[in-house]
């Protein structure tokens, strides 16, 4: 009879067994390999060898002996390359480069267009991408090796160049974010041996993808390290009258300016698109600085085109117009006439603002001639429908008419030109244009009709007969 003890212990022993032969499963990765914490690194034990490149390819072999010799045939599947590439790696000793590696080939699964997803592929376009597979499979396991066995010995400059090659070979692929991770793991190298020119290198690399991943922030604080370094390093060099290698200097400053430039943009834009103006202008003004220190007058002076119309959307129109007359001025001298064009119809606007009508269509028809001029018919349609506007404003009916039904002309005639079926926008513009049309018509008319029913009975029963107006064509 067994004891009570026994009778308690039996059911544990099951428990254990069963966890013990129940499978373990991995956690599915839905981040992209960045967005998972970086593992700590192992460290080298001092009485244990490194493994070198030719261990690893004696695991990789010996693998695939042991899966020939076992009479199976192997075949060119993603899952088959990963598990070889897995076990070589690992068998080799390279635990970090195993773990990486992993992140790496297995964050793909959850992408819906990687580079390992070919479902509904021909045999051949699937047989081409198991190459690609297999040849970046390769070159990752390989350089993440590289550069753990480089940090094993010492070698700082290995482990850099290492990791420089996968975030150049990932950034091809497309594969930004990833590639990020890598570009900082240079990153903190170069910082940790003051290494600027390595610094100002990946820096800049580092702008460059999070701009490409519209991480407009950290495009920004890597953008302005990259110039800062720049500009810090010409300095020294130039107290030291090393003219050869300044001049070298000088052109990283100037590439560091002109991607601070895009950043700067980008980010005043989207201040724009908030309506957060004040903002927008701040951002401008650094990127004018930018343009300044280039020496680049065209981009100056659309900096200072953009900075005008924000001017305008605050209401502040004597600012505006300080900024948009140096754009005109540039304009002219470089004969932009497209740019022209523009700054008219923005001095329309602020001349508007300071309730300077005649002013203000003047630079509407000036804005209306050379949109004609450069057979813009957006822009023609724009300049009418805007002279209606404040032709209506100002009493000038007759005038408003005559914009308005240009205005329907040539939008009707733009959306007859199309080959597809009109958009709802499409179709309630053609709808707004033929109200004005109509309000602009019946403000014309409207002394006229309002003689015929004060003055002429006869008049007005003719008008309702024949729907014709006197003096009035049909």
């Amino acid at each position: 009879m067994h004891s009570p003890s026994h009778r308690k212990g039996a059911p544990n022993l099951r428990e254990r067994r069963d966890a013990e032969n129940s499978p373990r499963s991995i956690p599915k990765l839905n981040t992209a390999y960045e967005a998972v914490k970086k593992p700590l690194r192992v460290s080298r034990m001092r009485n244990v060898d490194p493994p070198t490149a030719a261990t690893m390819r004696e695991a990789e072999s010996s693998t695939l002996l042991t899966k020939d010799g076992g009479g199976r045939t192997r075949s060119t599947t993603v899952q088959n390359i990963r598990e070889e590439f897995f076990t070589s790696v690992l068998a080799s000793g390279y635990v970090q480069s195993y773990v990486d590696l992993f992140y790496l080939l297995h964050s793909k699964d959850d992408t819906q267009n990687g580079m390992y997803s070919f479902s509904g592929l021909s045999g051949n376009e699937r047989g081409q991408r198991d190459d690609a597979i297999c040849s970046t499979s390769k070159f990752l396991r390989e350089k993440l090796a590289t550069a753990e066995h480089c940090r094993w010995k010492g070698d700082i400059e290995g482990a850099f160049h290492a990791f420089h090659e996968l975030a150049v070979r990932l950034s091809e692929e497309s594969e930004v974010k990833t590639a990020v991770f890598f570009y900082k793991e240079c990153l903190q190298i170069a910082q940790s041996e003051q290494d600027t020119s390595k610094e100002m290198d990946i820096s800049s690399k580092l702008g460059i993808a999070y701009h490409q991943l519209h991480d407009l922030e950290n495009a920004k604080m890597h953008q302005e390290r990259h110039l800062h370094l720049a500009q810090n390093r010409e300095k020294s060099q130039r107290r030291s009258n090393l003219d050869q290698s300044t001049n070298m200097e000088s052109k990283s400053s100037r590439e560091a300016l002109r991607q601070m430039g895009k950043v700067y943009d980008d980010l005043a834009t989207e201040m724009e698109k908030k309506k957060l103006f004040e903002e927008a202008i701040g951002i401008y003004k650094k990127w004018l600085d930018c343009m300044t220190q280039m020496d680049d007058p065209v981009a100056a002076a659309e900096v200072h085109f953009k900075i005008g119309v924000c001017y305008n959307a605050l209401g502040r129109p004597t600012q505006a117009l300080e900024f948009l007359k140096r754009y005109q001025t540039t304009c002219h001298k470089y004969d932009n006439v497209q740019g022209e064009s523009a700054v008219c119809a923005e001095f329309a606007r602020t001349y508007d603002i300071l309730g300077q009508e005649e002013l203000s269509i003047d630079y509407l028809k000036q804005y209306l001639e050379m949109a004609a001029k450069c057979e813009d018919i957006q822009k023609q349609a724009d300049a009418c429908q805007r002279l209606g506007l404040i032709y209506t404003r100002t009493k000038k009916f007759s005038l408003a008419r005559e914009m308005y039904e240009r205005h329907f002309e040539i939008v009707s005639m733009a959306l007859t030109m199309k080959d597809n079926v009109l958009t709802s926008n499409e179709l309630g513009s053609l709808n707004t244009s033929r109200i004005h049309v109509g309000a602009s018509r019946a403000n014309d008319e409207f002394r006229t009709f309002m003689n015929l029913v004060k003055n002429d009975l006869n008049g007005l029963l003719a008008w309702k007969c024949t729907r014709t107006l006197p003096n009035q064509g049909p």
